[in-house]
């Protein structure tokens, strides 16, 4: 009975045992499509996949709730999470930045497409963080020129970095290595 799977699947969803709850609301999407339970069973299962951790699968879940169902009162809701599901892949500064300019985008299109969301300040906090990211990213591969003695291209790299970085807290360093 698909209304009996929905209640056991919310119940343990609501303890959270996630454990249980995931492969009946698996089970439930294809069950449910085309019908009213369609939207709570995505919803579930996209923050299922979140309380689980997993945070590739959740964003592509939450993303997908919030585009297929926009006018649902949990849009703004997945749509913030699915961004901060990037926010927590995205590694440390000394690896590929990939993650963080896409956490930083899906941020900021989620502050466009909610203009008066009350998440406003979390999304520039995260915000920051990741271009400090960026930023430290930056600072080391400049300074790596000058650890591996190539002075001219430590010169050029260092004024590339205060170009872009130009209120950097490396600046004073970064000007000072240049020199």
């Amino acid at each position: 009975d698909v209304q009996y799977k929905y209640r056991m699947a919310v119940r343990y969803f609501e303890k959270p045992d996630y454990d249980r709850a995931m492969p009946l609301l698996e089970e439930l999407l294809t069950l449910t499509r085309g019908d009213t339970l369609f939207e709570p069973v995505s919803y579930y299962y996209a923050m299922g996949n979140f309380g689980q951790k997993d945070y590739i699968l959740a964003s592509y879940y939450l993303e997908n709730f919030a585009k297929t169902f926009r006018n649902s009162p949990h849009a703004e809701q997945c749509s913030f999470l699915a961004a901060y599901c990037h926010y927590m892949e995205s590694p440390g500064d000394e690896l590929d930045q990939t993650d963080t300019q896409a956490a930083i985008d899906k941020l900021e299109l989620f502050m466009v497409r909610f203009p008066d969301t009350e998440l406003k300040d979390s999304c520039n906090t995260l915000i920051d963080e990741l271009r400090s990211k960026l930023e430290m990213k930056d600072y080391a591969a400049a300074r790596q020129y000058l650890r591996t003695r190539y002075y001219s291209a430590a010169t050029v790299a260092l004024q590339d970095f205060l170009r872009k970085w130009p209120n950097s807290p490396h600046r004073e360093q970064a000007l000072f290595s240049i020199f």
